[in-house]
This record gives C-alpha cells, sequence and structure tokens, in this order.
C-alpha cells in the first residue's frame, strides 16, 4: 500500500498493515515501524533515535515507559528527574543534586565504589577481604562513639569515646 495524499480532512480512517509490512519514514526509508506478528519494531538506520516529549516549549509532559502495561520501567520527567523501576517499584532516581537508591546497591567481587575526582576513596571486596581504600589525606571516621565488633556483633574488639577513653579489647 502506497500512501501518496493526505488532504485537508486529514485522514479519516486507520492505516491497517499485515505481519512484516513496514511504515518507513525519511528519503531513504531511514525509520521503520512494523509488526512480525511476534514482536514489534522501531528501527533507525542512521544518525540518533530521539524519543522526545513537548517539542514546542509550551506544554509539560513527561514520558512514560512500561514493559508491562501499566507499571513503570522508565519515567522522564519534564524539567526534572529520571526514575528506573524494578517490577514498578522505584529504585532509582536523578534528583536535583545527585541521585537516590531505593534498596540495595549491589557490585559483584573486585568491583569498586570509587569517590572523588581521582577515585581517591574505594570501597570494595576482591572476594575474600573486603577493604576501604584511601590514596590522599587521611581516613577520618566522624561519630561520637566509633566501635570496632565482631561479625556477628557480639563483642568488642575497640571503642573509641568523644573527649574519653579508648578502650582494645582481647577475648
Amino acid at each position: 500500500m502506497a500512501l501518496t495524499k493526505i488532504d485537508d480532512r486529514g485522514l479519516k480512517t486507520p492505516i491497517d498493515l499485515q505481519d512484516n509490512e513496514k511504515i518507513r519514514l525519511g528519503t531513504g526509508n531511514d525509520l521503520e515501524l512494523f509488526h512480525t506478528g511476534t514482536h514489534s519494531y522501531i528501527q533507525n538506520s542512521v544518525g540518533n533515535l530521539l524519543i522526545g516529549n513537548n517539542y514546542d516549549g509550551d506544554v509539560g509532559g513527561d514520558i512514560y515507559i512500561q514493559a508491562k502495561y501499566g507499571e513503570n520501567s522508565i519515567t522522564c520527567f519534564d524539567d526534572g528527574g529520571v526514575e528506573l523501576y524494578y517490577d514498578n517499584s522505584n529504585k532509582f532516581q536523578t534528583v536535583s543534586d545527585g541521585v537516590r537508591v531505593t534498596g540495595h546497591l549491589h557490585a559483584n567481587d573486585n568491583y569498586h565504589i570509587k569517590l572523588g575526582n581521582g577515585n581517591d576513596l574505594q570501597l570494595y571486596h576482591n572476594g575474600t577481604h573486603s577493604r576501604i581504600s584511601n590514596a590522599t589525606g587521611n581516613l577520618e571516621v566522624l561519630a561520637s562513639q566509633f566501635d570496632v565488633v565482631n561479625y556477628a556483633a557480639s563483642q568488642y574488639s575497640a571503642r573509641f569515646d568523644t573527649d574519653g577513653a579508648a578502650e582494645l579489647y582481647h577475648n
């Protein structure tokens, strides 16, 4: 089917295409939309594929991507943040001063959490040992009381009280 003209009355009926028939746009048919009978596709073969809303800037609007109808997967807010979801539960957000994570942050062995312009502070687990690595300045722990305890949290190894004693324990 070739659609060659839409008049001032617009398109009065839907465009119905069979499986594997494509809507092609662009001089070189660079953008294609089609359904195979099993999957639906948007394919772009040149430049970037931009998905946008509110092109003229007059009316606000957000973009919602839902992997399952009615459940958010990605939400992009007009003049605002972006949110990522797991099973419709918000897990990661960009906010005005950075990012917010809801839930656990998982990293496999030998992957580091790196902080600082030169990645000077790192937190990681190498498969055997857990490490905090500081490559510049002092590593300072700020607390009114600082305790070092065993993994079971049943015995102190050390206690440090502000303006008080520093205590080391054995057995």
